[in-house]
Formats: structure tokens, sequence, C-alpha cells
């Protein structure tokens, strides 16, 4: 079997014809031949031509075998190509005929070329089965393929050609700006050769360091806008070879190749007539860059939604460096809970919370100027100006008016409770000194529960008083670190008990050097923290552990630790940043732990915090060691060393506080005054008095009132007054009242009161016997 292979006539252009001539080529169709001929089988001839794509009535290629002189003619070879359909040809059909009596046995089969969506030749096959024509089917997609890298390198010629011969001046770079191409225009226009510009990178060719036509701002920007894939067209200037000034409108594209290489392409266009213009536009953008960033505010200027220029305020705002804000939209700079209110309409400037990278937020107060003309393009000035330490301020002083609001209740709430307090207590320490052997075991136990119960109401109140009550300098003292952490439990046991079981593990005799009443609102923020961690309905599975332990070094340790959700590690660094917290939005304001940890430095101490999502967290605050707090004296029962009798006078508007002292001082002659003028009345009918037991808050004139006018009449009883309180309201009156050596707080039980009677009357006998 012989196989011929020959080129009749050329392509047109001529140079198109070399894919077939080179012997690679050559080599190709000769085994896409053989392949097809061992396909078919011994002593089966085929036949195939192949046709200009320029006119397809001109033969270029004919490969036969033991056909040496078969020819093709047929009118609707073109037709046959541009439809594309595989086709078989009858034994009548002029193609079938044209094989001449020496063609193979039919049926034939006509398979058109079609490559680039064009007509580029055709196949007449001739074979006794079909078996000829998949082996021709693969010769068509292997001939099809060559076509068409020929037109993609004819194409590519053609653009190479273009580019080589474009009046614009034309570079091709990589990502990093390196050149990789120029044409000649560029050549011309810069005084580069092309040996001397390639492989280096545009900024040390074409850029003056010495004299920066831009900032770093505008190459930062250009590069950005590339690297999302959009092309970018701007005004530039550069330097030549020789130094000279280079003002060009450059539009730089992003091209994408086959491999997946990423480069750019940039077309220069000449703009030097329109210089005195652009400078003087250049200038006036400088001049507006350098006000701009000269500001104490933040300034970003957005082109396309886009951050294209952010100044230095700006920048410390975000604690950003330039390249990871330039090309940013403004809404990626604000904390995502934020961004959906961005679009709300409003009629001023707006809070915005701004995100740092370490996800802390700055709220800012953004105001936007309008629309306005930067650098030549529509631009939007948005101006931001940083209130988070105003807000911090804000928040910490409403805060402190919500609590002094609620010392003020606090106060108003001890007083009225107090004064009934106080002469229900009285009435049963009387009923049990007087009558407690006399009652059947029944009513002494209930008279005892009635005791208690009184007892810790008044715990409660005093432990209330102590938390609201603020000073504006903490002054440091001894606070007896067992009775201050049962106050502050006592005070959120009702938040507690429905989701833990609370466990107390205190080391005794412990004291440390701080303030109460700040130190209670540390812990019991501390300990609602602990309760809002744990879901309700759970308390016999999770346990809150507040504990006390003296620490080396004179130190001492006081934690709260619960088993509720925890905080997961990468918020960790953020619990201590004002308005952060890890509760639901509504239910915390992120200035607890900040407040607290504030609280604790002005005590000289320390906070830390611990934590593992799903175990629990255990805060630890860390104080210097005082000195144990005494035990409280009780005070001598009276019937051990009876006072000596005595005129008393007693004033509060409380009549049933009044009855109650009455009782309890019933060995004394007692006169009672329901308020100071009252009193006064009665000095002046009778000035004889050996001790004045007196409230601090009574309407009309007031306990220090009173005072003040009896030491101007009667100077000797200045030194014989007892106050009593069941809450002070203003600053005199808890100055006045923390001032004097002998007082008495609400509610009291006669043990204290005639502990208080026996000091004044064992310092001088009363007036009442020297008299006599």
């Amino acid at each position: 079997m012989r196989v011929t292979i020959s080129i009749l006539d050329p392509f047109d252009p001529p140079e198109l014809a070399a894919i077939y001539a080179e012997p690679s080529d050559d080599e190709r169709l000769r085994a896409v031949v053989d392949l097809c001929l061992s396909q078919m089988g011994s002593g089966r001839g085929w036949l195939f031509q192949i046709h200009s794509p320029l006119s397809p009535q001109r033969v270029v290629l004919r490969v036969g075998v033991d056909l040496p002189g078969a020819t093709l003619v047929s009118p609707d070879l073109e037709r046959w190509c541009v439809e594309g359909d595989v086709r078989p040809l009858s034994p009548e059909s002029p193609e079938a005929k044209a094989l001449g009596p020496s063609a193979p046995p039919g049926p034939w089969w006509l398979i058109p070329i079609v490559s680039m969506g064009a007509p580029r030749a055709v196949f007449f096959v001739a074979g006794p089965g079909p078996e000829q024509r998949d082996g021709a089917l693969f010769a068509q997609r292997a001939l099809a393929s060559a076509l068409a890298r020929e037109h993609q390198r004819r194409l590519r010629g053609y653009l190479w050609s273009a580019f080589e011969q474009s009046a614009d001046p034309l570079e091709l770079t990589d990502k990093s700006a390196i050149l990789l191409w120029v044409n000649q225009a560029w050549e011309r226009y810069t005084g580069y050769r092309a040996e001397e510009a390639i492989g280096r990178g545009l900024a040390g060719l074409l850029r003056n360091p010495a004299q920066p036509a831009h900032d770093d701002a505008f190459y930062a920007f250009t590069m950005e806008t590339l690297s999302k894939g959009r092309a970018w067209t701007g005004a530039m200037v550069s330097r030549s070879k020789s130094g000279e000034r280079l003002l060009q409108e450059v539009t730089v594209t992003p091209v994408v190749t086959s491999d997946g290489g990423e480069l750019n392409l940039a077309t220069r266009r000449d703009i030097q007539h329109r210089e005195r213009r652009e400078a003087a536009l250049m200038q006036a953008h400088h001049e507006f860059r350098g006000v701009l960033a000269a500001l104490p505010e933040g300034v970003a200027v957005l082109q396309n939604d886009r951050v294209y220029f952010a100044n230095q305020a700006l920048l410390q705002i975000l604690d950003r460096p330039l390249e990871l804000v330039v090309g940013q939209t403004f809404e990626s700079l604000v904390a995502p809970d934020a961004r959906a209110e961005l679009g709300a309409p409003s009629d001023g400037p707006r809070t915005v919370p701004l995100q740092r990278p370490d996800g802390s937020v700055r709220f800012c107060e953004i105001t936007s100027a309008g629309q306005v003309s930067f650098e030549g393009r529509p631009a939007a000035i948005m101006v931001a100006h940083d209130i988070s330490e105003k807000r911090i301020a804000q928040e910490q002083l409403a805060l402190a008016d919500r609590l002094s609001a609620m010392g003020t209740l606090a106060a108003g709430v001890a007083h009225e409770i107090n004064n009934p307090l106080s002469y229900v207590l009285g009435n049963l320490e009387l009923l049990r000194e007087t009558t407690m052997g006399r009652l059947p075991e029944s009513e002494r136990d209930a008279l005892t529960e009635a005791l208690e119960g009184v007892q810790r109401i008044r715990r409660i109140v005093a432990e209330l008083k102590s938390f609201t009550r603020r000073d504006s300098e903490p002054r440091l003292e001894a606070v007896d670190a067992s009775t201050l952490l049962t106050a502050a439990c006592n005070i959120v046991l009702n938040e507690i008990r429905h989701r833990a079981h609370l466990v107390h593990d205190f080391e005794p005799g412990l004291a440390v050097l701080g303030e109460e009443g700040r130190l209670l609102q540390v812990l019991v923020n501390l300990l609602l923290n602990s309760a809002h961690a744990i879901p309700e309905g759970d308390g016999r599975r999770h346990e809150i552990r507040v504990a006390s332990r003296r620490l080396p070094g004179g130190r001492v340790a006081l934690s709260v630790e619960d088993t509720g959700r925890g905080i997961p590690a990468e918020l960790m660094p953020r619990v201590f940043e004002p308005f952060f917290t890890t509760k639901a939005r509504g239910l915390g304001t992120g200035l607890g732990l900040p407040i607290s940890q504030r609280i604790i430095r002005d005590l000289e101490g320390e906070i830390r915090l611990s934590s593992a999502a799903g175990v629990g967290t255990k805060v630890t605050v860390e104080l210097s060691e005082a000195a144990p707090v005494p035990p409280r004296p009780r005070p001598r029962a009276p019937n051990v060393a009876p006072a000596p009798a005595g005129r008393i006078l007693l004033i509060d508007d409380e009549p049933g506080v009044l009855r109650a002292l009455s009782r309890i001082l019933r060995d004394h002659q007692v006169r009672s005054a329901s308020g100071g003028p009252e009193a006064l009345a009665l000095l002046e009918a009778d000035p004889l008095v050996d001790l004045v037991i007196c409230d601090v808050m009574m309407p009309g004139m007031t306990g220090v009132e009173f005072y003040e006018a009896t030491r101007e009449r009667w100077p000797a009883l200045a030194d014989r007054f007892i106050f009593t309180t069941g809450g002070t309201f203003t600053d005199r009156t808890t100055r006045f009242f923390e001032q004097q050596r002998r007082r008495l707080e609400k509610p009291f039980d006669p043990e204290r009161v005639l502990a208080a009677v026996r000091e004044i009357f064992g310092a001088a006998a009363p007036q009442s016997k020297e008299s006599s």
C-alpha cells in the first residue's frame, strides 16, 4: 500500500504554508495518515484533500493511497464546509464519481473542517465501512487544531506588528511594575532603548526620587485598582532618560495570560500641550492634599465608593497603614454589626464604630462633605471626629448619675426602713429582756426568730447603703474580706439562686486595703457577670465560687469563678475594652469590666481574667493586705454596770422611735420632742439636761441646725450629744454625721444605746445629781 503526501499549492500569503512544509508538521500529518490506514485494514485505500482556507477551490494538500490521479471538483464544496455536517456520498453523486474507477468501494464520506468559526478544508473519504469515517474524524480533529494554532500565530503576528508600530508609547509589565516589553514609540518618548529598560522597575526609570510628583497614596491607589482587575486611567508626571519632565495620560489595563499569569499593559499619551493647565491643577491637588493631610480630624476621599485618599489622623484612628486603607470600601472599615445602618438616611453627623485590625472599635462622628471634584474626578469627602473618649466619659457619667440616683433612693429607703426598724428592734429586745423567762418555749422561739429576721433586714439595708456610697477620691482603709464578699453575695443572691449554687471559700482573718463601697461595686459586677454567663433553671449543675486567699508578698486575692459558657480565646484580649461585651445586644453596656479595672487600679490593685469557652470564667482581684479588722466589741449588758440616772432629751420625727428609746431609757428622766423647734422650746423652758439624743435627718430643722443653735445658746451641751440616723441625704449631713464620735445608726438595739449613754455619764456625772 503506497501513501502519497504532496503540497500542490501554497497558502496565501505564502508564509502560512510553512506549517505544512516544516518536517515536524509533515511528520505529524504522516503519523495521522498512518493511524487512519491502520484502522482501515489491509488492502483498502482512502483519499482526502485539504483545500485552501482562502479559496475552497484550490487544492493545497492531497494525501492518497494508490490513487495517483484522483481529483475532486464540486460546486457545493464551500456550502458543505459552512454547514459542517458529516454526510455520506452516494455512488451517483458527482463527488463519488470524481473519485474515479480506481477508488475503493463505497460508501464514501464527506467530512468538513471548520476552525475558528470558518470553513478551512474538506475531507473526502472512501471506504467500505464506518471505520474509515472514524479514522478520518480523528485526522479531522488533529488538522483542525493545527489550523487553529496557525490562525492564532497569524493573529499574534498582526498584534505584534500593531503594537510595535503604534504611535503611542506602549509598555508591558508584571505585577511588580517590572518592564517586560516596550515598543519603538516608548523608546523614542522616554529616551531609553529596549535593552536598557526591560527587566528594570518603572519607579527606578521614570520617577524622580528627589522631587516626587506624586505621593505614595497615588501609586498605592493605582496598584490597588489594578489588583482588583480594573483598568486605571489618569494623569501622571514622569521623567525621561535625559531628565526631561514628561506629562502624559496613562491608561493601565490588567491582562491575564493563557497560563494564568497577570500582567499590566500601559499606554502613555503625551499631553505636554496641556502642561500649564495640568501643572496648575496638580499644584492645586497637591495643596488640597496637604490641607487635608494636616487636619486633626480623620479625612477620607472616596471615589467609586472606595477610599482614594486618607490622612494621617484617620490612619491613627483605624490603627492601619495606608496600604490597608486605600482601595477599601468605607463599609469595610466599619464594625460588622453596624454596617446595616449605614444606608439609613441621616440629616447630620452620624456616630459610627470604626473597627481596628485587632477587633477593637473607635466611635467617630462621621460627616459627609458631599460630592466634590478631587484630582479631576468625582469624589466624596468623609470627615471622622473621634469621640471614643467623650463617649466613655459620657457613659461613665451616666453610670455615675444612675449610681448617685440609686444611692439617693437607697438612702431614702434606708431612712424609711430604719426608723420603724429601730422601734421594732428596740421593742423586741425589750420584750426579750423583760418577758423571755416567763414565755412558753414556742413563744420564746417566735420572739427569737422575729429578732433574727429584723437583724437580717438591718444587715441588708446596711450593705445596700455601703454599695451606693460614693467618694470623689478613694479612701484606703482596712476592709474585712469575708464581710465584703458576703455583702456582695447577699446583694445579688436573688440573681444567682436560679442559675447556680453559691460556694463560699473564705480564708479567715483576711483584710484588704481599699474602699468598701467601690470594692462592693466591683464584686457585685463580677458576680452579675458570672450569673449572666449561666442559663436560668440549671442551678444544680452550675456553681459560682467566691473565694479569698492570702498571697505571698503581702497581697490578698479575691476571686469569683463560674462554670458558665466562658469566653472564646480570640475575644480574650478585648474583655477590658470599653463598650465590648459578650452579652446579647441590649443586655450589657461593655463598661462593667473597664470601670472595675479602673477602680481596682485606683485602689492600687490588679484585676485578671482567665476563661475557656464552654468551661467557665475566673476573675481575680489582687489588693494589698491590711491589718485584720478588730471585731466590734459587744457593749456590756445594761445590768452589769448601770449608768447613773440622768435627764435625757430625745429628738426624732418618728414617734415610734421616741417611744422605743423611752422604753430603753426607762431608768432615766426622759423628755421627747418631734423636731428641732419643739426641742428648743423645751430647753427654753428647762435647760437642765444631761444628754441629748438627736436624729440628724428631720423635716423643718435638721439635727445639724439644731446642734448649731444649741451650741450657741447652751455651750455646755455641745459635748453631750448622741446623734442618730437612718440615712443621710446631703453632703453636709453626711460629713457632719461621720465626724461625730458618738453616733448611732438605725436600727439600734438597746445594748448599743445604753452603752453610748454610759460612755457620756461615765465621763461626767449627770447635772441633776450635781445640782441635788
